[in-house]
């Protein structure tokens, strides 16, 4: 008798999961990257996903960020305390490829379906800074690319409608001494 409430617990609880229909969606969108040091510009993002079941889903996603040409004056002192006026422009382009997935639970009201989750997985970091200064009769310019891989988290939102889906998330990564946050906001089709 034990065993059979047991077995009848477990197979109520994953009633949910197996009646839920896997499905697969694709979605285009916006990318904004800020790092602690500054804005790192925005871009376009591209995502197919994988939902298992009601609570757990798979994406994939392609993230470029990139920054117009920056110009500025900054005062820094010299080796004697005295300021020096520094003229600098700049530009970054970074593309960043995540492999994770979303764990949450998805209300479904018949019509709309909300799912708040959590994220995480593995990305892939690439990005190319150009920077020139000129002050005292110094000008110099320099292209600086690096590469960095990891794991990130962070937290969102999916909301669907027949469907069409829209997905925003806020996710945190660290490649290389940089801490960078990446909003992402999506619209797709499930299939």
């Amino acid at each position: 008798m034990k065993n059979a409430i047991i077995a009848a617990t477990v197979a109520l609880a994953l009633t949910p999961m197996v009646s839920h229909a896997q499905q697969s969606r694709v979605g285009i969108g916006y990318s904004s990257t800020e790092a602690t040091t500054g804005d790192f510009g925005t871009g376009f993002k591209g995502e197919y996903g994988f939902d298992v079941n009601p609570i757990f889903s798979f994406t994939t996603s392609i993230e470029t960020n990139g920054t117009d040409e920056e110009r500025g004056t900054i005062f820094v002192d010299d080796n004697y305390g005295r300021p020096v006026e520094v003229q600098y422009s700049g530009s970054i382009d970074g593309l960043n490829l995540k492999i994770g997935g979303d764990v949450g639970y998805t209300f479904d009201s018949g019509t709309v379906k909300i799912k708040p989750f959590v994220s995480g997985g593995l990305f892939f970091y690439g990005q190319t800074a150009d920077i020139c200064v000129s002050a005292q009769g110094y000008a110099g310019c320099e292209s600086v690319e690096g590469d960095d891989n990891g794991l990130f988290y962070g937290i969102g939102a999916r909301m669907s409608i027949s469907n069409i889906y829209i997905d925003v998330r806020q996710e945190y990564f660290e490649p290389g001494d940089l801490e960078l946050e990446q909003f992402g906001l999506t619209v797709g089709v499930y299939f």
